[in-house]
């Protein structure tokens, strides 16, 4: 992961969902979420800030001169491994990501229920004996990951080695602080069918024609396809990291930082009241009293971090800039709303980005994308034989 990228949270679309109705909450899928989120990129959310007194309309940092503030490492044929790049193991495990994606229900009673396995359960529960309101799946079927924690107690676990056509008894107890009084600390007992688990294909040549038949023809051709791939990004990570990490900041646009932290602070103090706000909406609590204890660190922890991406952020827009005008390159006037589009966003959304983030934000990523290529171009890469 890039200085740039390297931040406590990226700005997503969470989905808190709900099992049966509102009985049975996601509780550790949503914890799990966030988990993620806050520890990732700010890229997203830092381009909601308005950044037109920050850039030229060029893409460039504005009152300020990058090149007498940075001195640049020796950013030309830098040397990189080729394994350190990318491995057999992060292909193969993209291509089990990609595979997930093609997955089918089966309903072979030759297959075994696992621990990450996809399935699909009918259930109908009771507690005292009787069953309550949201328990009962009335035969539409729900699909579960073991694993999860989706499901309350240890009822997933429960699961575990079971086959399509199963009918299991599973007891579980609703947690003491469950958002629904009358369930708290009940144990319930549930009646669940197993109607299939999801079965994920192989890469074979037979499915490789059926899929994906536009860019390759074999299972190999495949296989290479999404190694090259890996190795495109990796790489640009990789020269991206070594010069932001090689070459020396003498300087930085104080006003510039300044909205970076401030705008760091923003953001993680509103992903910490989004996720409270959820948490109470679904579970009935507040997880977390503070920012700090949201992030898992101590308040001067959490300061420093804050300011230190804030660094990260702004180190890396310099450096790129700075190899951007030392080598001459250039971007035209329309490459802004081409690299946006090369990035997922139509004809239509691009402009409104344009529109509502300015022509420099948007000049700045193209500008990214330059230079980034440049010194894939210019790197050297060796081989194991």
């Amino acid at each position: 992961m890039s200085k740039r990228d390297s931040s406590l949270i990226k700005k997503e679309n969470v989905i808190i969902a709900v099992v049966c109705c509102g009985a049975i909450f996601l509780l550790a899928a949503l914890f799990l979420f966030m988990f993620i989120n806050r520890k990732s990129s700010t890229r997203e959310s830092e381009s909601r800030t308005v950044y037109d007194e920050y850039f030229t309309n060029k893409g460039l940092i504005a009152d300020f001169n990058v090149q007498e503030n940075v001195q640049l490492c020796d950013y030309k044929g830098i040397p990189v491994q080729y394994s350190d790049i990318v491995s057999d193991s992060a292909v193969e495990d993209m291509l089990s990501e990609i595979l997930k994606d093609y997955r089918q229900p089966s309903n072979s009673d030759s297959i075994t229920a696992k621990y990450g396995d996809t399935i699909n359960i009918d259930f109908t529960g009771y507690i005292d004996g009787e069953p309550f309101e949201g328990g009962d799946t009335k035969g539409k079927g729900y699909e579960l990951v073991l694993g999860s924690g989706q499901l309350i107690g240890n009822f997933e676990a429960q699961l575990e080695g079971s086959n399509p056509g199963d009918k299991l008894t599973i007891t579980v107890d609703f947690p003491e602080n469950y958002r629904n009084e009358k369930f708290r600390g009940k144990t319930a007992e549930f009646f669940v069918t197993i109607n299939s688990i999801y079965v994920t294909p192989e890469l074979t040549d037979d499915f490789v024609l059926k899929y994906f038949s536009e860019i390759a023809r074999t299972a190999d051709e495949y296989r290479d396809k999404i190694e090259k791939e890996i190795y495109s990004e990796q790489l640009s990570e990789y020269l991206t990291d070594y010069v932001v990490e090689n070459s020396k900041i003498l300087d930085y646009p104080a006003d510039f930082l300044k909205m970076l932290i401030e705008l760091n602070h923003s953001t993680y103090e509103n992903q910490y009241k989004f996720y409270n706000e959820q948490a109470y909406e679904n579970f009935g609590v507040y997880p977390w009293n503070t920012v700090y204890e949201f992030f898992e660190l101590s308040k001067e922890e959490y300061e420093k971090r804050v300011i230190s991406e804030a660094y990260n952020t702004l180190s890396y827009y310099m450096v790129l800039q700075a190899i951007y005008q030392q080598e001459g390159l250039n971007i035209s006037d329309s490459t802004a709303k081409e690299y946006l589009i090369a990035n997922g966003y139509s004809e239509e959304s691009s402009s409104e980005v344009l529109a509502k983030y300015g022509e420099g934000f948007a000049a700045q990523l193209a500008i990214e994308s330059t230079v980034r290529s440049f010194l894939s171009d210019n790197c050297i890469v060796t081989r194991e034989h």
